[in-house]
């Protein structure tokens, strides 16, 4: 009976914060405020036309795709030792898995933390 009523707890107080958080606020983005205009729709949102636009654009697209492929290795790390019914090989193999994504992630994060430090706050390059 305790489990029960804590459960039904937790999911008014879910509820509760779900009704009373703050919406989002859907601002222009920076890409969106340096390059309006023009541009060709696509299966992926709006292709500028100019190549400095461009350029951002696909940047930001190939980083969102692979932060994407980095969390669900992870997740196939995380299923394959769960799955691995005690068996030493392919617990190595997950724990790999999980490592390698995080890395490659981590990577990624810090990349582009050094891109924007270089670019922006030592070169002070307009627009980057």
């Amino acid at each position: 009976m305790e489990k029960r009523c804590f459960k039904s707890g937790i999911f008014v107080l879910l509820v509760l914060v779900f009704i009373f958080s703050p919406r989002p606020v859907f601002a222009i983005t920076p890409l969106q405020r340096l390059c309006p205009g023009a541009g060709v729709e696509t299966s992926l949102g709006k292709m500028p036309g100019n190549i400095f636009c461009l350029s951002q654009w696909i940047l930001q697209k190939s980083l969102a795709i692979a932060g994407g492929i980095g969390f669900l290795m992870m997740v196939s790390g995380v299923v394959k030792i769960v799955l691995s019914q005690g068996n030493p090989e392919n617990i190595k193999t997950g724990q790999e898995l999980i490592f390698s994504s995080l890395m490659g992630i981590f990577f990624i994060l810090f990349s582009v933390f050094l891109l924007e430090l270089i670019g922006v706050k030592i070169l002070e390059i307009p627009g980057f």
